[in-house]
């Protein structure tokens, strides 16, 4: 489980790509450069309407349904097969500007329209707040607690399109970078939640979660001794090592001579081996939890911490932990780990036999983890519903309260996308009772249009329990 401390996000972004098969950005009313996104007009997929359209062959009521009836504004754009958007900006027409755009079935506007399209409809244009060097139109709403602006950018060429929200919109400036492709049309959607409900992550000066590696400066002697785990044990003739270590490394497996009609199996060495390590811990951490971890040793596996027996672990192929809490000291005083690992055959551990050696050691890292007596201690995420169209998650995540004194407890998860930006997030509060373990389950709020993974996009999201 991954803990992250960084600045609030205020933002979550909700982004959904359609490219057309190939367009042409257009303008009509004045004979500025197709290159200049700020004039420009007409856009479409078909760059042969474009064309016309900028020459004025085409008349663009025609092109996009654009018509005054008893109704009022009506627009039907009669979308081609091939089209999946169309956008039209600061288009003047019978006295009135107007701009909208059309994606994946939608049409967006802040007017009044009659269509048979699903309508959009947002509370002002807010084109001029959004500055950016590429097409772009931006409309603003506001839905119960959250704040929308949905933004609609192009580029006839393939650029870094660079957009900045007006801080008169929020009150703050807000980023946007995405690379657009040539002839792409792009859709986002941007949310500013009220401030109770804004996502949160602690400062980074609050991180309470250490890990210290102990895989250097180990002493180690194959073979068994049954006094090893004492503190004053005598090693002056034990190996140096490092950690991850295997005792099996020099042994000769077999001598096979090809022409002599014979194969001599050595076998290699199973039985005990020893390891002692010692290390010192500062005083700051003498109201924190300390907890021994081995991510791996083969087979059995005991462990003594100042000559006092802390457990077993039976099984090569695991990682394992012991809390080591009351058995260490802090300050000048030194601490003393001493690990029996035994690889011997055992009837009790399988596997018996297999295709490889059951070499023996610490062959994998050795560290110690420190954490506040109040704790996250597992975390397990699924995934109910995945679609293109949205993602449902939902967590559990125990909550271990060591102290002996009851404690309110906020828990805060976050799932944040490849960009940076938090795209769901849930909080929730309890009291847990000192000496016990709560589980918080959570549905958080579902995510839209989801980045899904694949060899050829291998999208990845975060999760952060804080």
């Amino acid at each position: 489980m991954n803990i992250l401390f960084c600045c609030p996000q205020r933002f979550k972004i909700l982004i959904t790509t359609l490219i057309g098969l190939f367009f042409t950005l257009s303008c009509a009313g004045n004979n500025s450069s197709p290159q200049d996104s700020s004039l420009l007009t007409f856009m479409t997929p078909d760059a042969e309407v474009n064309q016309k359209l900028r020459s004025g062959v085409l008349n663009p009521d025609e092109v996009f349904g654009i018509s005054i009836t008893d109704e009022g504004l009506s627009i039907k754009t009669p979308l081609p097969d091939n089209w999946t958007w169309a956008a039209v900006k600061d288009y003047e027409y019978q006295n009135q500007t107007i701009s909208f755009f059309f994606m994946d079935g939608w049409l967006f506007t802040d007017k009044s329209v009659k269509t048979p399209f699903r309508l959009k409809k947002s509370r002002k244009d807010v084109s001029d707040l959004i500055h950016s060097n590429v097409y772009s139109i931006a409309f603003y709403t506001e839905k119960g607690i959250e704040k929308e602006v949905v933004i609609f950018i192009a580029s006839e060429q393939a650029i870094e399109a660079e957009l900045v929200i007006d801080k008169k919109l929020w009150g703050e400036e807000k980023r946007i970078n995405y690379s657009l492709q040539a002839g792409e049309g792009h859709f986002i959607s941007i949310m500013k939640m009220a401030d109770e409900f804004q996502p949160h992550f602690f400062a980074n000066d609050q991180i309470i979660r250490q890990s210290i590696d102990l895989n250097i400066g180990w002493k180690f002697k194959k073979g068994d001794y049954p006094q090893a785990h004492r503190n004053n044990y005598k090693i002056d003739d034990w190996e140096d090592i490092s950690i991850p270590h295997c005792w099996n490394t020099r042994d000769v497996y077999d001598q096979r001579l090809v022409n002599d009609g014979y194969d001599i199996y050595h076998g290699y060495y199973r039985g005990a081996g020893w390891y002692r390590k010692e290390f010192s811990l500062d005083k700051s951490l003498k109201n924190q939890r300390i907890i021994l971890e081995f991510e791996g040793a083969n087979q059995i596996t005991d462990v003594w911490v100042n000559g006092k027996y802390t457990g077993q672990h039976v099984g090569g192929y695991t990682g394992f932990n012991f809390e080591i809490t009351d058995r260490v000291n802090f300050g000048k005083q030194k601490n003393v780990i001493a690990v029996r690992v035994d690889n011997s055959y055992n009837y009790d551990v399988p596997p018996h036999t297999a295709d490889f050696v059951f070499y023996g050691g610490l062959y994998r890292d050795v560290n110690l983890s420190i954490t506040p007596k109040l704790f996250l201690q597992q975390a397990v995420i699924t995934f109910p519903h995945i679609s293109e169209t949205i993602a449902k998650v939902e967590v559990k995540i125990e909550v271990v309260n060591n102290t002996s004194e009851q404690a309110r407890v906020l828990l805060i998860n976050n799932i944040v996308d490849t960009g940076g930006e938090i795209v769901t997030s849930i909080q929730d509060e309890q009291i847990i009772d000192g000496g016990t373990t709560h589980q918080f389950q959570q549905a958080l709020p579902d995510i839209e249009y989801p980045k899904l993974w694949s060899p050829d996009q291998p999208n990845l999201y975060s999760f952060y329990s804080t």
